[in-house]
C-alpha cells in the first residue's frame, strides 16, 4: 500500500480500487490543479513482467495526447521505486457495471445520452487513429452529474490505416464484449469497437449481456453464431430507431456496421429529428429580460454570433455556444465545445435531457427551462 506517500508531489490518501496487475488511489495537493487526481500505480517491478508494462505505458502515451470530454485525462507518467504510475483525472463516480448490476431499469433517456457520450469519445479516438478494442462496463465511468468518461486504453491499437490483428498475434479483449472477427483473430478495425459498443448498449438496455453464459466457449459461440432476444420482447419503451441503430452495431459481419463512430452520433441525430413528435410547447425564460422563447424547431443554436437562433450579447458566451435538439418528445442540451461551459442546476454539462424546470446558466445569461 501506497497511503501517505507522495507521487508527483501529490500525497496519496486512499485506496480507490485494485486489479489484477494495478492498483488506483485518490492522491491530493491542495496548492496545484487539480487539487484532486487518481493515481494508478503498476503492481510489479518494470523489469517483471514487460507486456504489462507495455500495455501501461501505452496507456498513458494514449491518453496523455487526448483531450475529449468524454475520455480521462492524462496529466504524468513515470517510475516511482521501480513502478510505472500515471496520474489522470479523478471521477466521482462509479464504472457502468455498477449501474448495470443495481439499477432495475434504467431509463432510455439516460441510456441515449450515454450512448451519445460514448460514441462522442469513439469518433474522436478514431479520428486520431487510436482503436480502444476494450470497450465494456468496467472501462466506462460514470459521474454524479451523468458524465461519462471512457477509461483504459491499455491495449488499444495505434494507426487504424494498417492492418491491425496480424496472423499469429495473441486475441485481446473481454469476452463478453469480443468482436467476432477478434475472437476469430482476423484484421482489426474501428467497426470493432462499435460492435464492442453495441453489446454494451444492449446490456445496459436489459441489464443482461446477450450472449451471457457459463463458459467463455458458450459466450463465445453466442457472438459466431446466434442471435440475441429481440430488444423490443425484453423492453416495450425501446424507439424504433434506437433499435435499429444497435443492431447494426451487433451484426456479426463488420461489413454491415456501422462504419465510424461518427456515423452512429449522426444516426442519432437523423432518426431522432425523422422522428420527432412534439407533444407540447416548450419554452425558456429569459430571467436577464424577462422574455419567453418558445423553442419550435428541431434543432436551436444559442451563441454570440448572430447565426444563432437565440443571440446572446456577452463576451462571456463563445459565438456558437450551445444548441438544443427536439427527440422523441425530448428537449437535449449539448455545449458545443464553449470556452466557458454550459451549466445546469449549476453544473457542467456536455448534454443533457432537459426537466421542467431546469435552471441554464450561459455566460451571465440564466434562462428556466419549462414544458
Amino acid at each position: 500500500m501506497l497511503i501517505d506517500q507522495t507521487i508527483d508531489n501529490y500525497k496519496i490518501v486512499q485506496q480507490l480500487g485494485k486489479g489484477g496487475m494495478a492498483s488506483v488511489y485518490l492522491a491530493e495537493n491542495s496548492q496545484k490543479k487539480p487539487p484532486k487526481v487518481a493515481i494508478k500505480v503498476l503492481d510489479i517491478n518494470i523489469e517483471d513482467n514487460a507486456e504489462y508494462v507495455l500495455r501501461f505505458k501505452k496507456e498513458a502515451f494514449i491518453c496523455s495526447k487526448f483531450s475529449h470530454p468524454n475520455i480521462v485525462k492524462v496529466y504524468s507518467y513515470g517510475i516511482f521505486e521501480k513502478k510505472y504510475f500515471i496520474v489522470m483525472e479523478y471521477i466521482d463516480g462509479k464504472d457502468l457495471s455498477f449501474f448495470i448490476k443495481n439499477s432495475k431499469v434504467r431509463p432510455i433517456k439516460d441510456i441515449l445520452s450515454f450512448t451519445y457520450q460514448i460514441a462522442s469519445a469513439l469518433s474522436f479516438a478514431h479520428k486520431n487513429k487510436v482503436i480502444h478494442r476494450d470497450i465494456k462496463p468496467q472501462n466506462i465511468i460514470l459521474d454524479k452529474y451523468g458524465k461519462i468518461k471512457i477509461t483504459d486504453f491499455g491495449i488499444a491499437k495505434i494507426n487504424i490505416s494498417q492492418a491491425l490483428t496480424l496472423e499469429g498475434e495473441r486475441v485481446m479483449g473481454t469476452t463478453y464484449y469480443m468482436s467476432p472477427e477478434q475472437i476469430k483473430g482476423d484484421n482489426i478495425d474501428l467497426r470493432t469497437d462499435i460492435y464492442s459498443m453495441g453489446i454494451l448498449l444492449y446490456e445496459m438496455i436489459t441489464g443482461k449481456n446477450p450472449y451471457a453464459a457459463d463458459t467463455p466457449l458458450a459466450i463465445i459461440n453466442g457472438h459466431l453464431y446466434k442471435t440475441p432476444v429481440p430488444l423490443n420482447n425484453i423492453r416495450n419503451d425501446v424507439p424504433e430507431y434506437f433499435i435499429y441503430i444497435i443492431n447494426k452495431c451487433i451484426t456479426k459481419n463488420k461489413n454491415d456496421r456501422f462504419n465510424s463512430a461518427e456515423e452512429i452520433l449522426q444516426a442519432l441525430k437523423s432518426k431522432k429529428i425523422e422522428q420527432i413528435k412534439v407533444k407540447s410547447k416548450s419554452s425558456l425564460f429569459w430571467e436577464n429580460t424577462q422574455k419567453v422563447i418558445e423553442i419550435k424547431n428541431t434543432e436551436t443554436f444559442i451563441g454570440r454570433g448572430e447565426i444563432n437562433n437565440i443571440i446572446l450579447k456577452d463576451p462571456h458566451v463563445s459565438r456558437k455556444h450551445a444548441k438544443i435538439t427536439i427527440s422523441d418528445n425530448n428537449y437535449i442540451i449539448e455545449d458545443l465545445g464553449s470556452m466557458n461551459g454550459t451549466k445546469i442546476n449549476g453544473e457542467n454539462i456536455n448534454i443533457h435531457y432537459l426537466n421542467n424546470g431546469d435552471r441554464i446558466k450561459i455566460g451571465n445569461n440564466l434562462f428556466t427551462y419549462r414544458c
